[in-house]
Formats: C-alpha cells, sequence, structure tokens
C-alpha cells in the first residue's frame, strides 16, 4: 500500500491528510452528485490500509453523521469560494423553496382554527388494547 493511499485524494489528483476539525465539501448522494459542507471528526486506517473519515454534515442533523472514503472529499473546496458559493446557494434555494408560504391553516376562520386545534391537539395514552392484551404506556 502506497502512502499516496493514506491522503485523502481529490477529484484533481492532488491529496491532503485530513484530520480532526477540517472543514471539507463530501459528497453526501454519489448517485445525484450532491456535494454537502461537512466537518471531519474521526480519521481511521482500515485493516487492509485504507482510509477512512468521520464526518458531520453541517446541514443536518448529527445521527446522520456517517464514514465517507478519502476519494469522496474534495478538500481545496474551501480555498475554491466559487465552488463554496455555488453549494450553499443550492442549499438557500432548497431551504427558501421548503419553508416559505406552506402556511396550513389559510382559508380558516376563527372558530374553525379553534375547532382544528381542540380535535388535533394532543392526548395522553395511558393503556393500549392489542387484542386481548392491555399495555400500560409510560407517561
Amino acid at each position: 500500500m502506497s502512502k499516496e493511499k493514506d491522503k485523502g485524494s481529490n477529484k484533481d489528483g492532488s491529496t491532503k491528510d485530513g484530520k480532526a476539525g477540517d472543514r471539507i465539501l463530501a459528497l453526501w448522494r454519489p448517485e445525484e452528485d450532491d456535494w454537502r459542507e461537512a466537518e471531519v471528526i474521526e480519521k481511521k486506517i482500515n485493516s487492509d490500509g485504507s482510509v477512512m473519515y468521520y464526518v458531520h454534515w453541517t446541514d443536518f442533523n448529527r445521527r446522520l453523521d456517517s464514514w465517507v472514503a478519502p476519494d469522496l472529499i474534495d478538500w481545496t473546496a474551501h480555498n475554491n469560494k466559487d465552488r463554496l458559493r455555488e453549494v450553499r446557494q443550492r442549499k438557500q434555494t432548497f431551504d427558501k423553496f421548503t419553508h416559505e408560504g406552506h402556511d396550513d391553516h389559510d382559508g380558516l376562520d376563527e372558530a374553525s382554527l379553534k375547532e382544528h386545534e381542540e380535535v388535533t391537539k394532543i392526548k395522553n395514552v395511558n393503556k393500549i388494547q392489542m387484542g386481548k392484551f392491555i399495555v400500560q404506556t409510560w407517561c
């Protein structure tokens, strides 16, 4: 295994040895060529000598953190302001599209809104019956 293999390699052939705390762009969904900002959390070397990086995806919850191969990481992205701007612009466009103008209560008068809230409010359940079994819930 060459020393070159232990380093993260870019699409352009340049290499970098990543470390915890590095801010990078990584391929989130390879089938859609979807690059996302991420932060390297940990680096590990597998038994076969290959390197993997555990990354936190900046736009997502920590439960989606994942191991990423070095060939899916663009180490130079944070030096390339145009590339970074492109990724951030795509995210802003998506956020704007998914969050604006989606008021589910448009067209409801005050009485209808009050009725809707009463019907849909949270109710605590103490027991659930499944067939002949009764299960107590945690409350």
